[in-house]
């Protein structure tokens, strides 16, 4: 988007702003800076536009927006406007407490306004209080920029050159503006911080020493696995394959090797359908290379991941190991004398190869360790030997866990696997093994030793912590996004529905939705059939569709989805799943009905005021001369005929009147009054109305502080009402006038007994000349909607058949 603020335009925007039409400028700016496009790469850029907005809406001089640095635990300006250097320089990082406005409204939590820096008590005699009024800073008002989820993400500043009284910085649209600005800086923070995140696990994946590889299996219509396609891998794979990234990516196994095992398709296939992970060891004919396979299921795509260790080495030591103990045996029969050199042999094989051996009594006491021991354990030999588990300080808990193992091995005379964990004595880095215990036998068949082969597997258990981190990462920012993502079978039954679900109010807990229809939770007919449409034609076409909708929560309240379909397709292509991600766009649309209807106001208002009083004297002249002409006796005849045209031309001025009204300039008298005395005024003449027509009129009314309001015009809003309600119900029906407090605003509530209204009437209410009694103008609620925006107040209604309610929040 193209910068659409500058000092030229700060000008004419201030100059609009003062115009008639200003408040609805300052909502328009909000509503561009809230569907705006933001990235890392312009997030500079709209904090200068935001301060501009700022310094407009509170009509301003000067401004500053500062960003919390969670280093530093201080303020660091990052956009301003209106100062020098030397400013910047002294409030470069201001803390919590410190005597700036912004540094006390940090310590508070809370807006700071200092009406007149000179008269601030702790400021007088500080160097803050000197550098303010050299950059000609006369008032201040600090306000914190807090996200959604609470976090202080910095603070927003304007500064007047005058002393200026609070009530006169306009700041009516300044917390909005604040939130928006926070969501804004919150949500790029978090795309900056996810980027790291991947960048780091993109570098572990490239410098992993052991190959990985993330691979799709294929299967045939049968269900058998008949070959698999390379999807990822690292260097290290590349270096242990010998073959390029570029030339295999994306291809079949059979494509690029000439030789290809079955029993591969065997084991990788079993792998993706129990969904459990398996190792094995491999042999690549091609390559002439043996490799310690760890395959683990990624339960998405028929993908698994594998970590390939070449151990061809070993292999090729286990092989001379077996034929050495095949020479040894031949030795032993023919030769004797030669035995004493095959066992140096044997030790010298042992000793080298790169498994960490130990041998231990029927007490747990070292009686042997190999000399891997030392590079693996961080512990030389003379250290160990001869003493137990127990004289080493090893932790009661793990020696326990051994012990089981161990005699677990003594009793059923078969080798048993364990895993531990260890500190290294040289770097002091914890360090995993996997170890395998066997018993050595005397000649009687008593176990008179333990045999325990162990390998360091730290750098695999690294990367399988570091994928279930990753793993519980991409879920919390999935369970987190301000959507509801689900995902639907080809029945159109769910398979998952993220934590928004519930949040959003719409359907049952996120636990008992998976394997159901929307017929299956409850949602009405009329409701999901048009859904059903769509979701079978994305189904069909293999298309992403995206479309509105609306939905009835569990509460009966009607909310506007904006739902995008996007297919899930299997390797060959076919459809075999439904993602859809949706978004509220409640409050949007009830915003843009808002603007809608404030504009038809203005605009009424304006004609209004430009030809009200235009009609209103050439009327005045033609009911003076019907009224002389009534009164000349020759005229006499034509009496009544008289008295309806000037009875008629009283009707229009009254309707002119009215009309007048909505002017939005009409100047108010806006005084502390009490909401309740007002209503307590005017309740006999209510109650007498009532009276006249067979109504019940009741008066609810509770604590309330007063309110900046003209007398006059509340009492019209009132009886305006009231008689709407009255014409409203039949005899005997109820009107309830009530007051009281939501979230420290004062609340009018007039309520009636009548049939309810259309939805469709609901969303005309306002608009000049919808009405629908026989004699109405049209022109009471139109009248009362302008009567509640003078005295900065907003209507609310609510309608169902059993009556409706008019809701005055200011």
């Amino acid at each position: 988007m193209a910068r659409t603020f500058g000092t030229d335009c700060l000008k004419q925007r201030k100059t609009r702003r003062r115009s008639q039409q200003g408040e609805f400028a300052a909502l328009k700016l909000l509503y561009d800076l809230s569907v705006r496009n933001v990235s890392t790469n312009n997030l500079a850029e709209v904090m200068e536009d935001v301060l501009d907005i700022a310094i407009i809406l509170s009509e301003a001089d000067m401004g500053t927006l500062q960003l919390w640095d969670n280093t530093t635990g201080g303020l660091k300006i990052a956009a301003q406007r209106g100062f020098a250097q030397p400013f910047l320089d002294f409030f470069a990082d201001v803390r919590a407490g410190q005597g700036a406005v912004c540094g006390e409204a940090l310590a508070l939590r809370q807006r700071v306004v200092v009406e007149d820096v000179g008269k601030k008590t702790n400021f007088v005699g500080t160097p803050n209080l000197a550098v303010m009024q050299a950059a000609g800073v006369g008032a201040v008002q600090s306000t914190l920029l807090v996200s959604r989820e609470g976090r202080l993400v910095g603070m927003l500043t304007t500064h007047y050159r005058a002393p200026r009284p609070a009530a006169d910085m306009n700041l009516a649209f300044f917390d909005l503006l604040a939130s928006q600005a926070a969501d804004i800086i919150a949500q790029v923070q978090a795309q900056q911080a996810l980027k790291t995140s991947e960048e780091k696990y993109r570098q572990l994946f490239e410098s992993m020493n052991e190959g990985f590889a993330i691979i799709e299996m294929v299967f045939d219509d049968d269900g058998r696995p008949v070959d698999y396609i390379m999807r990822e891998l690292n260097p290290a794979w590349e270096r242990q394959a010998g073959i390029s990234k570029e030339r295999i990516l994306g291809k079949r196994v059979t494509e690029f090797l000439p030789v290809v095992e079955p029993v591969w398709f065997e084991r990788y296939g079993e792998v993706v359908t129990s969904g459990e992970a398996k190792i094995f060891e491999e042999y690549n004919v091609s390559l002439d290379r043996w490799y310690e396979v760890h395959a683990y299921p990624l339960h998405r795509d028929n993908r698994f991941a594998v970590i390939f260790t070449d151990i061809t080495e070993r292999k090729q030591l286990e092989l001379k190991l077996r034929e050495h103990h095949e020479s040894l045996e031949r030795l032993v029969e023919e030769r004797t004398r030669q035995l004493e050199r095959s066992e140096r042999l044997y030790r010298t094989l042992v000793e080298n190869i790169p498994i960490t051996i130990c041998r231990m009594d029927r007490d747990y006491r070292y009686r042997y360790l190999s000399p891997a021991t030392e590079k693996d354990y961080g512990t030389k030999g003379e250290q160990i030997i001869g003493k137990s588990w127990d004289e080493l300080g090893y932790d009661e808990a793990k020696v326990g866990e051994w012990r089981k193992c161990f005699e677990q091995a003594a009793e059923t005379g078969m080798a048993v696997k364990f895993e531990f964990e260890l500190s290294d004595n040289k770097t002091g880095s914890q360090q995993y093994y996997e170890a395998q215990v066997v018993t050595e036998k005397d000649e009687l068949g008593k176990v008179e030793s333990f045999l325990i082969v162990s390998e360091n597997v730290t750098t695999r258990k690294l990367m399988e912590q570091q994928l279930r981190h990753s793993e519980r990462h991409y879920r919390t920012l999935v369970e987190n996004l301000p959507v509801f993502i689900s995902r639907y079978d080809k029945d159109l039954r769910f398979i998952y529905r993220s934590l928004q679900g519930e949040t959003y109010k719409l359907g049952r807990e996120n636990t008992s939705v998976v394997g159901r229809t929307w017929a299956d939770l409850g949602v009405p007919e009329t409701t999901y059939r048009p859904w059903q449409k769509k979701f079978n034609e994305a189904l069909s076409s293999g298309r992403i569709l995206e479309f509105e909708t609306q939905y009835p929560n569990q509460n009966g309240e009607i909310r506007d989805l904006l739902l995008r379909i996007v297919p899930e397709k299997n390797g060959a292509g076919q459809v075999e799943s439904l993602l859809s991600v949706g978004l509220d766009v409640t409050e949007r649309k009830r915003t843009e009905s808002e603007l809608m209807r404030l504009d038809r106001l203005n605009l009424v208002g304006e004609m209004a005021a430009a030809i009200g009083h235009e009609v209103r004297n050439p009327m005045t002249t033609v009911r003076g001369y019907l009224q002389m002409l009534e009164r000349k006796q020759e005229l006499a005849g034509y009496g009544e005929q008289f008295r309806t045209m000037i009875g008629e031309l009283d009707r229009a001025n009254v309707i002119i009147s009215d009309f007048l009204s909505l002017a939005k300039n009409k100047a108010v008298a806006l005084e502390s009054r009490s909401l309740n005395e007002i209503i307590d005024a005017l309740l006999p003449l209510l109650r007498a109305e009532a009276l006249r027509t067979g109504y019940d009129i009741q008066a609810d009314l509770g604590e309330v502080p007063a309110i900046q309001a003209d007398d006059k015009e509340i009492r019209q809003l009132i009886l305006n009402l009231a008689r709407n309600a009255f014409e409203a119900m039949e005899t005997g029906g109820r009107l309830t006038i009530a007051t009281g407090a939501e979230a420290g605003r004062v609340v009018l509530t007039v309520r009636d007994t009548g049939h309810g209204m259309p939805q469709e009437l609901v969303d005309k209410l306002g608009t000049p000349f919808v009405t629908t009694k026989e004699n109405g103008t049209g022109l009471g609620l139109p009248v009362c909607y302008r009567i509640a925006e003078r005295h900065g107040g907003k209507i609310g209604v609510q309608t169902s058949p059993s009556g409706t309610t008019f809701k005055i929040i200011f």
